[in-house]
């Protein structure tokens, strides 16, 4: 009973894993193809705002 239910969990992890593989496969074609389309001048304003993003959250969470 016990090797049946420890191989249920196993089948289970696997297929989450597979999923979340197939949609984190999904997201990098995306994010590849942004870039790709936004140029280096847009990857360049993409990182200066999600540096300049971190500094306000940071200035928020730890000096208010």
């Amino acid at each position: 009973m016990l090797l049946f239910l420890q191989e249920r969990i196993l089948n289970n992890l696997s297929l989450e894993m597979e999923t979340t593989s197939n949609r984190l496969d999904f997201v990098q074609k995306r994010v590849a193809m942004v870039m790709k389309k936004a140029g280096i001048k847009g990857q360049i304003m993409l990182i200066l705002f999600l540096v300049v993003l971190f500094i306000i959250l940071f200035v928020l969470v730890f000096l208010t």
